[in-house]
């Protein structure tokens, strides 16, 4: 996806957004937790109603880059389509499949470890 050059770079980048984003999410969870609480609700009620937040937060976003954002690195998937252009097929490819393999077992232990 990215040049040599500057894929360290890149990798830097979107790993420091994703620890940023990390740390709102426990600010927004908390600042949203805490009212709930002095509203009178239990703290398991409280807790299940504020996991609402970035479920719609999430959703809303996915939903914005559906609509705004390519579909595929040279631009929409439709209009390749049309054009008769063959877009490649990352999942045949070895290297993305084992990747695959690392990041589904510890989505799996995690899941597995926090219940």
């Amino acid at each position: 996806m990215f040049t040599k050059e500057v894929a360290g770079t890149a990798n830097a980048l979107v790993g420091g957004w994703g620890n940023l984003g990390g740390g709102v999410t426990q600010l927004v969870m908390g600042a949203v937790l805490f009212p709930l609480f002095k509203l009178g609700m239990s703290a398991e009620m409280a807790w299940r109603t504020v996991c609402i937040v970035p479920a719609a937060v999430g959703f809303c976003l996915g939903f914005v880059i559906m609509r705004i954002s390519d579909d595929a690195p040279k631009g929409k998937l439709h209009s390749q389509i049309t054009l008769h252009l063959e877009p490649k097929d990352s999942t045949t490819r070895l290297r993305t499949m084992l990747t695959c393999i690392p990041h589904s077992n510890s989505f799996v232990i995690q899941e597995t470890t926090l219940k």
